[in-house]
């Protein structure tokens, strides 16, 4: 049925009621609008700005929030942010199918983001601790460790695995497993730290330096200027010097050790070993080569470039002791002065005092 409403001509309308039909139409002018205002794309700042409050919430307004927020996104990524974050709330909760079927459906739209690299992680962890299904997991894991760097997910399954392998008593597997992954693993920084967790495990727990070194040796081909390089490349050094084998534990701190340098726009840029290998090579020469000259200026070369470091101050002091043992009164007594000028909180302090006062 059609209903049909004739409007008479507005000047034959009362005046109360031309008064109320346009009070309406401004409401619903107000109401269209706001509604309109609701329902609109967000500027990033914007975006950021509810995204922050909305995670405030308790779990099921927070998840209806980030609904609304992932509709209104600037950006896809932003989008997809909201996404996962409602698959954490659903973890955080224990819905697990529900975080398992929110988290599938991130990886399965094949995005090259972190989100989907997490994604993979997070599916990965549900089947090793919810399902303790442990072939599902490692499937889920390798899947991520190979296919998503250079995301953070990969990086969270790696050390994921290397803990619940570990921990169930599992690491020869394990090396075999890592072993395995860097030789189909596309991305040349996550080969690198495959084999250098290879190497860690082969040394410090299955006591077979060989292997290790092996190990560390391909993590520092595979890609020499990435950061698992210089912690392959110290564990190689201290390999070398426990097995007195000073030639080549010099050879190999002596690559981290340069790896440093300043720049005025981003202050020091030094390896994160770049310190502990020159100080391991000032102890080598100093106290197994007996080759002062050597040990001296690795000890100075870390008080100059690492000031403010924990162990400047023994470094300073061995350089001390390289003065006292090549024979030089003189030498001895300014680096006895220099030291207590320069360190008054250093553990040898009242020592150096000591022994400047004897001398004169």
């Amino acid at each position: 049925m059609v209903v049909s409403v004739v409007f008479a001509p507005a000047h034959r309308w009362p005046s109360y009621r031309r008064h109320r039909l346009a009070m309406g139409c401004l409401v619903l002018f107000f109401a269209v609008a706001c509604s309109s205002t609701s329902d609109k794309q967000l500027t990033s700042e914007e975006w950021t700005r509810e995204f922050l409050e909305v995670t405030r919430l308790d779990p099921q307004e927070a998840d209806d929030g980030l609904a609304a927020l992932a509709e209104r996104a600037p950006s896809e990524e932003r989008a997809r942010e909201a996404e996962f974050e409602r698959a954490r709330i659903a973890l955080r909760s224990e819905n697990i199918e529900l975080a398992r079927t929110r988290l599938q459906t991130m990886w399965d739209d094949r995005q090259d983001d972190s989100y989907a690299s997490r994604a993979l992680y997070e599916l990965g962890r549900i089947a090793a601790e919810h399902d303790e299904d442990t072939e599902a997991a490692h499937r889920l894991l390798q899947q991520t460790i190979t296919e998503t760097p250079p995301w953070a997910g990969s990086e969270f399954a790696l050390q994921f695995l290397i803990r619940t392998e570990r921990r169930a008593g599992r690491t020869a597997a394990l090396v075999d497993h890592l072993e395995q992954m860097a030789h189909i693993v596309a991305d040349d920084r996550m080969a690198s730290q495959l084999h250098l967790e290879r190497g860690l495990l082969l040394d410090e727990e299955l006591n077979q330096p060989n292997r290790a070194l092996e190990a560390f040796r391909l993590a520092f081909q595979r890609c020499e200027t990435c950061g698992a390089t210089d912690e392959a490349l110290y564990q190689m050094g201290e390999i070398y010097a426990r097995h007195q084998r000073w030639d080549p534990a010099v050879a190999s701190l002596d690559i981290v050790a340069r790896r440093t340098g300043r720049s005025f726009f981003v202050g020091t840029y030094n390896s994160q070993r770049a310190a502990d290998a020159r100080f391991l090579m000032g102890t080598v020469e100093m106290l197994h080569r007996q080759n002062y000259d050597a040990a001296r200026t690795h000890f100075r070369k870390f008080v100059n470039t690492f000031p403010n470091h924990v162990q400047t101050h023994e470094a300073a002091w061995n350089v001390v002791q390289i003065e006292r043992l090549a024979g030089s009164q003189r030498s001895y007594r300014r680096a006895l002065r220099r030291f207590v000028e320069n360190y008054p909180h250093s553990r040898h302090f009242d020592a150096a005092q000591q022994y400047l006062e004897e001398m004169t």
